[in-house]
């Protein structure tokens, strides 16, 4: 790997933005954040927000794919963290939209799942943050740029949906999120 590229990985619009991946990462991950609490769902957002802003600031030029970004979230990850979320909103989980592709089809508003929205995100985010922990710098790159290319399209969509849920459900005077722990 060149000076340049290693360079590109350690950026001070890098690190932060790998930063937040690594905080929302810990957020859903039932071993590292038994508990929500609405201190959570705030810290959630704020974590989405920063990766969304960081994101969409790197500069695309500087880190072109190089090959196939290694998986790293196995389905059983997945399904794991957006079975969980699902429990911690409960009722809540599922809200109507407009803002989704399927839209352009229906009469009537779509239901989405919050917890599967962010597990989705978890999916995308936590790939490359592996990719940043295996110190691969080929991988980092690949990682930085999938990331990048991602919420410039679905992925932008997806985390400003969730965004504006987990809004919504801070500024709702009854909500209190559901933890396995608590009850």
């Amino acid at each position: 790997m060149s000076k340049q590229s290693s360079n590109i990985l350690y950026r001070s619009d890098v690190t932060p933005f790998v930063a937040a991946i690594a905080g929302y990462c810990a957020l859903v991950e039932p071993q590292t954040t038994p508990r929500w609490t609405r201190e959570t769902l705030s810290q959630c957002r704020q974590r989405l927000a920063d990766i969304y802003a960081m994101g969409l600031a790197l500069q695309q030029s500087d880190f072109l794919p190089m090959g196939e970004l290694e998986p790293y979230i196995r389905q059983e990850d997945y399904d794991r963290v957006r079975g969980r979320l699902e429990k911690i909103f409960g009722e809540y989980d599922r809200f109507l939209t407009a803002q989704v592709e399927e839209m352009k089809y229906s009469d009537v508003p779509i239901s989405v799942s919050t917890s599967e929205l962010l597990a989705d995100l978890y999916q995308a985010l936590g790939d490359t943050l592996w990719a940043f922990r295996g110190q691969n710098e080929a991988q980092m790159l690949l990682a930085l740029s999938d990331i990048h290319d991602q919420l410039r399209d679905e992925l932008g969509e997806c985390l400003l949906l969730v965004l504006k849920q987990l809004h919504d459900l801070l500024l709702h005077p009854i909500f209190d999120p559901y933890s396995p722990q608590s009850h």
